[in-house]
Formats: structure tokens, C-alpha cells, sequence
């Protein structure tokens, strides 16, 4: 299977991993998920932009 680009453009976004989602929260408001296995680039372009632990975003076997 060939990931999905995903890019976060909008300023101000949250991204936390959700059981095996990625989870896009904006002013409190959730804003989309995508299952991380679908995910082959994620491209963030925006100001205000936060993640949580990167290390749980990213399956622990996969090298960093």
C-alpha cells in the first residue's frame, strides 16, 4: 500500500496519537483522524503547531 501525504496547514493545530489514529485537534475541536498506518508523509506547515511525545506518534519498532 502506497501512504497518504498528509499536510497540516492550518495554524494552531494539535496532533496526538489516538489508538493507532493520528488525531487532529484545533481550539479544542477535533478536526480529523487518520489511522497511522495509512500515513507515509506527514508535511506540517503552520505556525502554533504542537504534538504530543513524537516517540508514541511513531510505532516504537520503527527506527527514528
Amino acid at each position: 500500500m502506497i501512504g497518504r501525504v498528509v499536510e497540516i496547514a492550518c495554524d494552531g493545530c494539535h496532533l496526538t496519537r489516538t489508538r493507532g489514529l493520528m488525531t487532529v485537534t484545533r481550539h479544542g475541536e477535533e478536526q480529523g483522524r487518520i489511522p497511522l498506518d495509512d500515513i507515509g508523509v506527514l508535511l506540517c506547515n503552520a505556525r502554533g503547531l504542537t504534538y504530543s511525545n513524537w516517540r508514541r506518534l511513531v510505532d516504537k519498532t520503527e527506527a527514528f
